[in-house]
């Protein structure tokens, strides 16, 4: 078996081999181990997998200890498991807005020329993006639905609804809440 100091040398000579090594000698036991404290296994896997391409494309491991690397590769995911944990996705855990009053005015209300424009720039998402954002916020369509429908992995759904709502509010960055209504009001 590789030791650690081997695998820092191979990461300095060849950053990609090194952490496919570390990949091979660590991956299993951390994603147990963030499955621990996430009690989800795929989040966990995301949560390694991530922390895997930060410590490749920042070059971590330039700086980690050699005598300390499983304590620094633990708590490095243990960080991160605490930023998914603390993390809000607004989409995927929505707040429950049945406790606040909206006048059913401002459903019908909703100006024409604003659902022709929404439409109109839902429509000029990227393909894949656009069917996630109709699936999802107008069909009412659950990841794995999306997922399944148009063949992608979930995590995948997520970067694109992600991108797609980050698309829409940078269009319409003054009337942000009215149109997420206006979404949300159309499911």
């Amino acid at each position: 078996m590789i030791t650690d100091q081997e695998i820092l040398k191979r990461f300095a000579a060849n950053p990609r081999d090194g952490v496919r090594i570390l990949f091979d000698k660590y991956y299993a036991s951390l994603v147990l181990y963030a499955e621990k404290l996430l009690g989800d296994r795929g989040r966990a896997e995301d949560v390694v997998q991530e922390f895997y391409i930060r410590l490749w494309s920042d070059r971590y491991l330039e700086r980690a200890p050699v005598r300390l690397l499983p304590s620094y590769l633990y708590a490095g995911v243990r960080n991160a498991c605490c930023s998914e944990r603390s993390r809000r996705d607004l989409l995927r855990d929505p707040v429950d807005i049945s406790a606040v009053e909206i006048p059913v005015e401002a459903f019908f209300n909703f100006p024409d020329e604003r659902v022709e424009r929404v439409t109109r720039e839902i429509n000029h998402l990227p393909e894949r993006t656009r069917l996630v954002v109709q699936g999802v916020m107008l069909r009412g369509q659950s990841y794995q639905e999306v997922a399944n429908e148009l063949s992608i992995s979930i995590n995948t759904v997520k970067f694109l609804l992600k991108e797609g709502v980050r698309r829409l509010r940078d269009k319409f960055a003054n009337g942000t809440r009215e149109i997420l209504f206006f979404l949300l009001a159309r499911r």
